[in-house]
Formats: C-alpha cells, structure tokens, sequence
C-alpha cells in the first residue's frame, strides 16, 4: 500500500487508484486531447490527440477491467466502441456537409 501525505484534516490516500482516478479526471478535464492543438501544426496535432485519446481510452479499459473484475479484453471493447463512435461522427460530418 502507498501512504500520501495528508493535509491538516484529510485522511491520507492509502491506495494509487484515487490518485490515478484524479490525474486522469484532471487530464480530461483540463482539455487533454485538446492541448496539441495549442501546440503543433494542425497535421501533427490530429495524430498526437489521437495518441493522447487513445492513451486514455487504454486506461479508461483497464480501469473498467480491474473494478469489473474482468480480463483486459474491456480494454480493447472500450477502444472499438470509441472507434465506432467516431467513425458514425465522421460518416454523419459528410453526409451533413
């Protein structure tokens, strides 16, 4: 178990999984796939996004693995949906437009 340092009044965090949950709350929160926009030139912030997008996906299919219970093939269902997703977004974009 990993002990954090706690502030005056807080119960300090005995496990990694809160502290994760956080850093990947705040990453999404705070815009992350969108920062390589602000970064790079557009070609090479698409893909760097869809890095960082997929980076997450990952995690989000591992995290959905461990409190399931389930093996890590979650993981690859978590992506696959998300593929899907996007390309109907795509598909939709071209019809519309």
């Amino acid at each position: 178990m990993i002990a954090a340092a706690a502030g005056p009044g807080q119960q300090p965090t005995k496990s990694p999984g809160p502290v994760g949950a956080d850093v990947l709350h705040r990453s999404v929160r705070d815009g992350g796939p969108g920062h390589p926009f602000a970064l790079f030139a557009l070609p090479t912030a698409r893909i760097a996004s869809l890095l960082v997008t997929l980076a997450l996906l990952v995690v989000l299919g591992i995290g959905r693995a461990k409190v399931g219970h389930r093996l890590l093939v979650t993981t690859a269902q978590t992506a696959g949906i998300a593929a899907a997703a996007a390309l109907a977004g795509v598909g939709t974009g071209k019809l519309i437009s």
